[in-house]
């Protein structure tokens, strides 16, 4: 094949099998419509407005394809690992933290980086020796010029459908898209006829209430060894810390809509836009109300969902001309002048504000003077990681170092703004990260230490003795972050939101307790498709079943050692039928154990 054009489909098509056979088969359905679309993707390159001028300058031709085929190299190994195709703030980070993106490269594509690049370079320069040409009608360049727009749309956006469209697919997509408001799911027109009611009207509460929100922070962050800070206010009984806390999703974009409307990830569209978010409840209790966070929240429409009304202020990594620190995020530690002037502003009001970490987001956010941890120290005290992993572990455990350090700072300033006696602090994170075992994508991983969360909190002097001793009790139950906004509607005097979750200012309900975890709902359609239930038993002992879309079922249950398969009883598996019952979302998927 001498044309460049089928030259380049070869090395677009090569390229991808190269990530699919270095991942192993469970990429083959995320990667495989790339594959399909990979003509259509050469076709808007191969037109002859941009490669024949180019073909007469051989070093500027060469420079086009190399940066092409890196970048579909970084599309599909971001896309099997991460969950998403990059976007502009993937760029935007790789060039100002070279450091970081080599970190994130290394760690995500290990031993086979190499090899990539060595097919990658070697493709470019086999491509290169083709001779442009292409047919010259005025159909064949009107579409390639839509192709063309279309290819450059889809690289400033992620993929957060998750239905495994390459790039050049969104793009597509995009084009027909009016607006991405809520139209992911069901279209258009159902999504602008959803609006939130109206939160319960009442008076505003005895005290401030300050959420703490981390991302992709696991149980670690309750590990006394990574947080000295919080492990003195824990010892001086200041602290009420929820070792048994679980997410309700894996992934970001699915997490955090959960944990501030109480609605699980599984349910309806519907369902998110109409329950009343912690800052509608606020604001119709009297509260001045904030959101502030380093994270950009434009990833995954999370703006258009949580930012949209109900708040006094916000502030996020979007609107500040800040430099980022993954492709998400920027330093944490602007987060302090923000909720210092916030604090200053409000004086006198009582205040529902969230704070909103990223530190702990990948490739793990390690600062000067916070690294007290190397990848020996993993080896020696959690030996069952892989040496490949170790470093990111590592990294990670700084992390929660600078978290701690930064953390421990907002107590202070609400303590030097003489708000920390009369502030309820509710700490905890949207999903955890699992370093057991390779590097495998979130949205496949619903393991109990993907899922488990640092839930913690620091309750006012004016905190009624009864929530103060339902809280206490239910401290050692399995608990859950969509328990959260029904705990927050109790303290506010607001009726029962009637999801899942439970208020935990009262006796949670008798045993067996179970948490049930989702990566695919209306309101973000991912697949592989994979449900969780973590259950607890009235001796105290837990247990986990995952379903998986042609694997069938695997149940696990913890042991001294860790967790390991075990074989349910009879009463279990009915448990979980029953609790598939009442979700009907997950029925109709065919979660069903067997």
């Amino acid at each position: 094949m001498r044309s460049l054009l089928n030259r380049w489909i070869l090395l677009h098509l090569a390229v991808h099998v190269t990530v699919i056979l270095a991942v192993g088969d469970v990429a083959w359905a995320t990667l495989a419509p790339p594959l399909l679309w990979t003509p259509l993707f050469a076709l808007a390159f191969y037109h002859p407005w941009l490669l024949q001028p180019l073909a007469s300058r051989r070093g500027w031709l060469l420079f086009f394809l190399a940066c092409l085929s890196a970048w579909t190299l970084l599309s599909g190994v971001y896309r099997v690992f991460l969950g998403a195709y990059p976007n502009a703030g993937t760029l935007e980070f790789m060039a100002n933290r070279p450091d970081y993106a080599w970190v994130l490269a290394r760690d995500r594509v290990g031993p086979w980086l190499l090899p990539a690049v060595l097919l990658g370079a070697g493709g470019v320069a086999w491509v290169a020796r083709g001779v442009p040409g292409a047919p010259r009608s005025r159909l064949w360049k009107g579409v390639g010029l839509v192709l063309a727009i279309g290819l450059l749309l889809g690289f400033q956006r992620v993929d957060a459908t998750g239905r495994g469209m390459a790039p050049d697919v969104m793009a597509l997509r995009t084009l027909v898209e009016f607006s991405p408001r809520r139209a992911r799911a069901s279209g258009f027109v159902r999504a602008m006829t959803l609006t939130r009611p109206s939160a319960p009207q009442g008076p505003p509460p005895p005290f401030n209430i300050l959420f703490i929100v981390n991302e992709s922070l696991n149980a670690d962050g309750l590990d006394p060894m990574l947080r000295p800070a919080l492990k003195a206010r824990l010892d001086r009984g200041e602290i009420l810390a929820f070792p048994r806390a679980y997410a309700s999703a894996s992934m970001t974009d699915l997490c955090l809509p959960s944990l501030f409307t109480g609605v699980a990830s599984a349910e309806p569209m519907e369902g998110f836009y109409q329950a009343p978010l912690p800052w509608h409840r606020g604001r119709a209790h009297g509260m001045a109300t904030a959101f502030f966070s380093v994270q950009r929240m434009e990833d995954g429409d999370l703006a258009d969902l949580l930012l949209v009304d109900g708040l006094d202020q916000w502030r996020a990594a979007d609107r500040e001309p800040l430099p980022l620190v993954n492709d998400l995020g920027c330093l944490d530690g602007n987060l302090l002048p923000w909720f210092r002037d916030w604090l200053r502003s409000t004086q006198g009001r009582p205040t529902l504000t969230v704070l909103h970490f990223n530190a702990t987001h990948a490739p793990y956010l390690q600062v000067p003077g916070f690294t007290p941890w190397t990848a020996d120290d993993v080896a020696r005290l959690r030996p069952s990681v892989l040496p490949l992993r170790r470093a990111s572990l590592a990294r990670y455990w700084n992390a929660i170092a600078y978290l701690d350090h930064l953390q421990e700072e907002v107590l202070r300033s609400l303590e030097e703004a003489g708000h920390l006696e009369d502030t309820w602090v509710i700490s905890t994170s949207d999903h955890g990260e699992n370093f057991d075992g390779p590097a495998i994508a979130r949205q496949e991983d619903l393991r109990p230490a993907t899922l488990q969360v640092p839930l913690w909190m620091r309750l006012p002097r004016a905190f009624p003795r009864a929530a103060r001793e339902a809280l206490a009790a239910n401290r050692t139950r399995l608990t859950s972050n969509l328990d959260l906004m029904p705990t927050l509607a109790d303290a506010l005097g607001d009726p029962d939101p009637g999801h899942l979750g439970a208020s935990l200012l009262r006796p949670l309900k008798a045993y067996p307790r179970q948490v049930v975890a989702d990566n695919q709902g209306e309101i973000r359609v991912r697949r592989p498709r994979t449900v969780g239930l973590v259950w607890e038993e009235g001796d105290g002992t837990q247990a986990t079943w995952r379903w998986v879309k042609g694997e069938g079922t695997a149940w696990e249950g913890q042991r001294a050692g860790g967790w390991e398969p075990v074989q349910p009883t009879p009463a279990q598996r009915g448990r979980v039928r029953r609790t598939l019952a009442a979700m009907p979302v997950l029925l109709r998927s065919g979660a069903e154990p067997d």
